[in-house]
């Protein structure tokens, strides 16, 4: 885990997810939030930068991730992002005042018949997707 460093990052919220209200001052105020949600793909973003930046570009190709959302991250927080080593491996957390808002459980290389674990129904199946990482 000595190739997984913390690092922090100033919360913004990115125009392109205003659509959705709660991304907004007003709507997050409306619904009972004190300011607007950060958006769970930019938390996502900011937890997976640790296991990116420490085992690269394998990481992206071969790796794995399951992301558990357990508080809203505000506009303007700041994010402490800690990899915290346990019984279950590695897992990446994104801390605002001491508080752990989101957790990302990542591994070097994921197994090959992993399945995702989904709580609840079953959501749409999307189609098989080959991404290549090039310079």
């Amino acid at each position: 885990m000595d190739d997984l460093q913390p690092w922090s990052v100033r919360a913004i919220n990115l125009p392109e997810h205003a659509d959705n209200v709660v991304h907004t001052d007003a709507g997050a105020i409306a619904a009972g939030y004190p300011r607007a949600l950060v958006a769970g793909t930019t938390v996502y973003a900011y937890l997976s930068h640790v296991p990116a930046a420490g085992w690269g570009a394998e990481w992206l190709g071969t790796g794995g991730a399951e992301v558990r959302f357990r508080a809203p991250v505000y506009d303007d927080d700041l994010v402490e992002v800690v990899p915290v080593t346990g019984e279950d491996g590695v897992v990446v957390e994104a801390r605002v005042a001491g508080d752990t808002r989101a957790t990302l459980a990542v591994w070097p290389k994921a197994p090959v018949s992993s399945e995702p674990s989904v709580d609840g129904g079953i959501g749409e199946e999307l189609p098989d997707m080959v991404f290549t990482i090039g310079d």
